[in-house]
């Protein structure tokens, strides 16, 4: 009994009904990121870290581009023909905050 219900946990944990979350990362976290933290599991790595994690039962490959490292997987063609895909994680630079402006400030300071 305990194994079925093993079983049936897990299976509704794969659904590919929900979308990938497209989280946000510092890229600085990428060589130690913790990917228990967002319910992935690490597949394989490479001379340059993880390469492919699993989440929600569906593959994930890492892609690199200028300043950003993310892992994403094809959702095939969209119908403007070209391939869609949807992001589990982007790791890029963060970029300072900008300060309030003191008019927008005076409305929550008064």
């Amino acid at each position: 009994m305990a194994v079925s219900l093993d079983k049936l946990a897990t299976s509704s944990m794969l659904s590919t009904d929900s979308k990938a979350p497209a989280y946000q990362v510092d890229i600085k976290s990428f060589p130690k990121f913790d990917w228990d933290s967002i319910g992935a599991t690490v597949v394989e790595c490479d001379r340059d870290g993880v390469s492919i994690v699993r989440w929600g039962g569906r593959d994930f490959k890492r892609r690199a581009k200028q300043n950003a490292v993310w892992f994403s997987r094809s959702l095939g063609e969209g119908e403007n023909g070209r391939v869609e895909y949807e992001v589990l994680v982007r790791f890029k630079p963060t970029q300072p905050v900008e300060p309030i402006d003191h008019k927008v400030r005076q409305f929550y300071q008064s």
